[in-house]
């Protein structure tokens, strides 16, 4: 799950969503109003637990563009 603090991950979890979401949250997010900030860590989280409870894994390579239609079926 993404937080406010620098991420725990290592370069040998790249394979994984999450790490993909907390590079992007530090670089895009991280500095914004504080309203933003928690928008878009509750909006990145409903995408990840969305992913894996689709796929039963969180692996990146399985995202498609069927992915991403389904989880906006599901917001």
């Amino acid at each position: 799950m993404l937080d406010n603090k620098a991420t725990q991950l290592t370069s040998n979890h790249k394979g994984l969503l999450e790490y993909w979401a907390n590079l992007y949250f530090q670089i895009h997010v991280l500095g914004s109003p504080t309203a933003t900030i928690e928008a878009k860590k509750r909006d990145l989280n409903l995408f990840i637990n969305f992913f894996q409870a689709s796929l039963g894994s969180e692996i990146i390579d399985l995202w498609t563009p069927s992915i991403t239609k389904a989880f906006q079926g599901y917001l």
